[in-house]
Parts: C-alpha cells; sequence; structure tokens
C-alpha cells in the first residue's frame, strides 16, 4: 500500500487546515501568511496548540519555566490539543516598567511551522493549559538560580534528580526545571532519561544522555530526538534485569560527567517505586550522587517515597557522613482538575504508542525537532510532502501505518550480525524463527532513522520485548502477518503473535 491510501489522504487534507490557536485577552491580528501578531498585558496568559515560532517583539514571555525575552531567537513552541493540552504563553514582568502605563503590555508573534504534528484543527478550540503551581515554579527557580551560583563559584555542577511515583508529574517539572536552567544563563543542559517505560525523548526500552541546549515544550512525543548515548535495555521497566538496567543508568551518568563541561544534570527517574523498583532506583540514585532531589507527593502518603536520602548507604563506623543532599518535595500534579477543552493526560499505552509513532515519522527520514527548514530555526514536525503523523486519531495513525508499508527498509545478512536475546534463551536453530525472518535467504529487514553510514558500523542487534502499538502495523488494504486476533497468551514458546489490543483507540480519541 502506497502513500496515496485513503487513511494517508485524508491526513494529509487535516494536515493543511491545522493552525495556532489560542485564546485569552490579547489583542490578535493575522497577516497573510498565517502569522498571529499578539499583544499580551503583563500577568496574563495565553494559550495555543499546535507548531510554530515564537518570537518575542518587546517585553518577556514565560513558557514553561522559559523565560523569552525581546530580540533573543525564535523559539518552536508545540502543543497537543488532545493529549497535555494546550502550551500557555504568559506575559511576563520586565526589569523597568513605565510609570505612566496603567498596565505594561508584552508584544510577540507566532508564525506558524510547516505541518503541525498535535496541532488543533480549524473546528477545535484551544483547550485550557494545566496550570503549574506556584510551589514548581518557585522551586525550579530555586535550584536554576544556586545552579548557576555553583557555576560563578567554580564548584561542582548541580546533579537534580527528580523522583516519584507514576502521575505525579516528574516529566512535566523536569521539562521546567531544564528551561529554566537554560534560562539563568546555562548553555547546556545535561539530561539523564532513566525511565524505559515513558521517556521523555527516546523510545521506549531505551535508557538514554542528552546534551540539550534547546528547551523542552511540548509533551514528550513533539521533541523526540537522538541521545548523545544510550543503553538498551528492551524493556518498559527494570523488572528483567535490575542489575543491567542500573549499570546502564551509572555508564551514562559517567558519560555525561565527561561530556557536559561542567553543566547541570538534570536526572528524570520512573515512577515505580516499591518494590524491586524501589531498589533499582536506590541503587541509580546513589551511583548519579544527587546534589539535590525533588521528591513529588502524591495525596496517598502510601505512595510516596521517604522524605529523606534513602539511598545513601551507612557511613563506616566513626567516619563522617557525606553532605547530605537538598531534598525539595512538592504536591504531585494528579490533583490538578483535567481541563474543559478535551484535552487529557495520556495513558502509558497511549504515550508509548505516541512515541512509536514519532519513531516512525524519523524512519520516513522527515526532518527532526530542532532542525533548521527554510531559513527558520525551530524546524518541523512534518514535511510539506508527508501527512501529519503526530496525533493520536484514526487517520493519523493510518498514515503513518501506510508510510511504513510503503518504504523500502534496508537489508542486512544475518551471518553479519551477533544476535543477542536480552530477555530470553533462543537456541541459534531457531534464530530465524524468533526473528520472523525467511531461513533460507537468512536476511534481516530493518526500518531505522539511522543512516546507511551509521548502520554499516552496526554489528550487534539485541532483542528485547519491547511491542509496536498495532496501529502502526495495520492500515487501510494490508495488515502485519505477526499480529494475531484473540490468540492466547505466547510465553514460553519462542516467537509468538502480537496480540492486538483492540481498545487502544477509544471513542474520544477517534478523529
Amino acid at each position: 500500500m502506497g502513500r496515496g491510501s485513503e487513511g494517508a489522504q485524508r491526513a494529509r487534507r487535516a494536515k493543511k487546515s491545522d493552525h495556532v490557536s489560542s485564546i485569552g485577552t490579547a489583542d490578535r491580528r493575522d497577516d497573510a501568511n498565517g502569522t498571529r501578531k499578539m499583544e499580551l498585558p503583563v500577568g496574563q496568559v495565553a494559550l495555543m496548540c499546535g507548531n510554530a515560532l515564537l518570537a518575542v517583539k518587546s517585553g518577556s514571555l514565560w513558557v514553561h519555566g522559559l523565560l523569552v525575552r525581546e530580540g533573543s531567537a525564535p523559539v518552536r513552541v508545540c502543543a497537543d490539543a488532545r493529549i497535555g493540552g494546550a502550551l500557555a504563553l504568559e506575559a511576563a514582568p520586565g526589569d523597568v516598567q513605565v510609570p505612566l502605563l496603567r498596565e505594561a503590555v508584552v508584544s510577540f508573534q507566532l508564525r506558524p511551522a510547516h505541518g503541525s504534528a498535535g496541532g488543533s484543527g480549524s473546528g477545535l478550540a484551544a483547550p485550557a493549559a494545566t496550570p503549574i503551581p506556584a510551589e514548581w515554579r518557585q522551586a525550579a527557580d530555586s535550584i536554576a538560580a544556586a545552579s548557576a551560583a555553583c557555576a560563578s563559584a567554580g564548584h561542582p555542577a548541580a546533579v537534580v534528580a527528580v523522583c516519584g511515583s507514576k502521575g505525579t508529574g516528574k516529566s512535566t517539572f523536569a521539562r521546567l526545571l531544564v528551561n529554566a536552567l537554560l534560562s539563568r544563563g546555562s548553555g547546556c543542559v545535561a539530561f539523564l532519561d532513566v525511565d524505559c517505560g515513558q521517556p521523555e525523548l527516546t523510545v521506549p526500552g531505551l535508557l538514554s544522555a542528552h546534551l540539550l541546549r534547546e528547551p523542552l515544550l511540548g509533551p514528550p512525543h513533539l521533541h523526540q530526538r537522538e541521545p548523545g548515548a544510550a543503553r538498551f535495555i528492551g524493556d518498559t521497566s527494570p523488572q528483567a534485569d535490575p542489575a543491567a538496567y542500573v549499570a546502564a543508568a551509572v555508564s551514562l551518568a559517567r558519560w555525561l560527567q565527561g561530556s557536559a563541561g561542567g553543566a547541570p544534570l538534570v536526572v528524570n527517574t520512573p515512577g515505580w517505586v516499591k518494590g524491586i523498583g524501589y531498589e533499582a532506583l536506590a541503587a541509580v540514585l546513589a551511583g548519579v550522587r544527587p546534589s539535590h532531589t525533588v521528591l513529588m507527593q502524591a495525596p496517598a502518603v502510601r505512595r510516596n517515597l521517604p522524605p529523606e536520602p534513602f539511598w545513601l548507604p551507612a557511613p563506616p563506623s566513626g567516619a563522617l557522613p557525606p553532605p547530605p543532599p537538598i531534598i525539595v518535595q512538592l504536591p504531585a500534579a494528579e490533583a490538578l482538575a483535567p481541563d474543559a477543552g478535551g484535552a487529557r493526560r495520556a495513558s502509558a499505552v497511549e504515550a508509548r504508542a505516541l512515541l512509536w509513532t514519532a519513531l516512525a515519522r524519523r524512519c520516513l527520514h522527515e526532518p527532526p525537532a530542532g532542525a533548521e527548514i527554510d531559513g527558520s530555526p525551530g524546524g518541523t514536525l512534518c514535511s510539506e510532502e508527508s501527512p501529519a503523523l503526530g496525533g493520536w486519531d484514526a487517520d493519523a495513525q493510518a498514515a503513518a501505518a501506510a508510510a511504513l508499508a510503503a518504504q523500502t527498509p534496508y537489508v542486512a545478512c544475518l551471518d553479519d550480525l551477533d544476535v543477542q536475546f536480552l530477555h530470553a534463551d533462543v537456541p541459534p536453530r531457531q534464530l530465524c524463527c524468533a526473528l520472523n525472518v525467511d531461513a533460507a535467504a537468512r536476511r534481516v529487514y530493518l526500518l531505522t532513522p539511522l543512516g546507511e553510514r551509521n548502520l554499516q558500523r552496526v554489528t550487534t542487534m539485541q532483542v528485547g520485548r519491547l511491542e509496536l502499538p498495532p496501529e502502526l502495523m495495520q492500515g487501510g488494504g494490508f495488515a502485519s502477518p505477526y499480529l494475531s486476533i484473540g490468540s492466547i497468551a505466547a510465553d514460553g514458546t519462542g516467537a509468538g503473535m502480537i496480540k492486538s489490543r483492540n481498545n487502544l483507540l477509544r471513542a474520544a480519541q477517534a478523529g
């Protein structure tokens, strides 16, 4: 099935109607090119959905921890109208106010980027944004200020671990903190992501290390990027091999310490904080040695981590304990009411499906987020020739599946690869069956965002137990041969078929 499938055509037509939406009390003017020019009184908020370049003409805007000032380079902003909701643009008070004006006004413009993955359609108003609690803003700014003071004094860079049970807002606060550090003058922020189930910048199954020089705005599936270094875990939790998980996390921390050049480090941790998850988290923190630890506190006390440095071993008898880290406790985001515009928090299954869809765009060699397109910094999630694949709706998923099916794969000889199964023992004679490849031809077909030059250096292929969302493996006129509806569990049978999850696309998500 080629790109001209009915689903892809519908998605392409929908893309052309995508736009940047905003609501608030700002004065708005649109020019012929679709650029929206706005004036916003200080202290008030405009909400946007879509994919755009933000340029401040006068004053300053506060955007999820990032202070965008007059004259600074345009910043790419994005928000998914269905998952996560609108992005808040708040007019920030300037350093100097004009006494004769009753209220200062910030002037800025939003220029739509090419395509709008996750943008709202022309018939969808922007939903209300989830407010950022004042305690979060104060904590992020305080940590960023302390980090800047350490850098000025020549002290070791701050290492901040963000911890808490699932659903408490760890990823949201980590993005807020990264942006606050960049606003405080850090030209680079090191980012260690050890959440292999719902990572911030990669697909599931990876632990990754990044050197960030651009802000993190929008949900994870809208800013996926290549890591500086990564380790493949092959699962969505450390349960299968906690020792390998801890060793991978600590090795990435060491890589960042040698590559970050004194930049502050933010550590995004998983939400599994009981049993083996607790022990793995404690071992990772002991290896990373944070100077600050942010504990997101859920309303149910039993879900929370201990409010002390639980990862530090007891010092030897008679020895002085090391200086304790600074522990900051913050209220969880789960108590915040969902907005009334239809946006909601993605479930774990949905979040992973969106991350795999983002990888699908990269396998199609579409421009990555942050690239420069037509001389405009900020880049785009979609090219003009391909449909918008970022949304969580039937048309976008069908378009992604059709485009993947039409993509020409790379071919590699199985005999040239060292194949490693991380969570199973596969006899050599069953290798082809386990990989679902032709035993006679002994060829493996690969769809990957890596270029041919990088692929030529690959000597090992590791196989985990991750599942692609069925929506990316079936579509109009075709279906993957590895999907089975109504099948029994394949545990212990080698290469089992992937079970179709018919409940993934709910009525509220259908376009």
